[in-house]
């Protein structure tokens, strides 16, 4: 299992938010700032969402803030993968283009199936499906839309809708665990990595290098544990960048 730390971004600040709240965010500098700490680190990957694309797809100008800041980081970075407000195949080709290693898809692909079969099959083994969910009288759902709309689908059959049509790796955070460091939800990641053949990335959450322990210690079933996602216990230093690469590694 890998340790990727994530940078949210907004107008080109580092920030968390709460449970998805823009209203709730707190800044801890810039986005050029925070991804010189994570390289100096020797990090092995990077989450990075673009809150301001998200928010507004048309908006462009973040993305192009983060793409230029990568790019002037120079050669060696590690995995970076990016999500946040792409639509198009068009934006995915060009940010992969750009040394993006794997994009982050959510939204754009679980409202309708016309987006999710217009990226082509070689493009589908570098894109990440992020699911969202929440539990509803104890039913893992689907939410979409910046979480203010929540799915019939459950979470397993999204797993198995995309995994199906050639999608192999699936960011998947519980809603309620999500900037609360109230630790991972491990059942739901031992349920989908010994049901499932797909990858899959932790998030949501982690609190301790304990946490990542406990998620270590899943193991392997149909499919695998790829990485953690870890923000806020980062970002409020309650977790160390290089303590949080070790104990994955352990």
């Amino acid at each position: 299992m890998r340790f990727f730390p994530a940078i949210d971004v907004i107008d080109g600040r580092a920030v968390r938010l709460r449970q998805g709240d823009y209203g709730r965010a707190r800044e801890f500098g810039s986005f050029g700032e925070i991804l010189e700490v994570y390289l100096k680190a020797g990090v092995e990957g990077i989450h990075i969402v673009d809150l301001s694309g998200a928010r507004e797809p048309a908006n462009r100008t973040n993305r192009e803030l983060i793409l230029s800041t990568l790019a002037g980081a120079g050669p060696g970075l590690p995995l970076v993968e990016l999500g946040g407000g792409l639509r198009s195949v068009e934006e995915i080709e060009e940010v992969l283009l750009a040394g993006v290693e794997r994009v982050v898809l959510g939204t754009g692909l679980l409202a309708g199936d016309g987006f999710a079969k217009s990226i082509p099959a070689e493009l589908r083994k570098r894109i990440v499906v992020s699911l969202d969910f929440r539990e509803v009288d104890g039913v893992r759902q689907v939410a979409i839309d910046a979480w203010t709309r929540t799915l019939s689908t459950t979470l397993g059959e999204a797993v198995e809708r995309f995994a199906g049509a050639g999608f192999d790796t699936f960011l998947v955070t519980n809603i309620a665990r999500d900037g609360m460091a109230n630790g991972p939800d491990l059942a739901v990641y031992r349920d989908l990595v010994h049901s499932f053949p797909v990858k899959v990335i932790a998030s949501g959450g982690v609190r301790t290098a304990a946490d990542l322990g406990a998620l270590s210690g899943i193991g392997s079933g149909r499919g695998a544990l790829d990485a953690v996602v870890v923000g806020t216990a980062v970002f409020e230093g309650r977790l160390g960048l290089e303590e949080g690469i070790l104990a994955c590694r352990a």
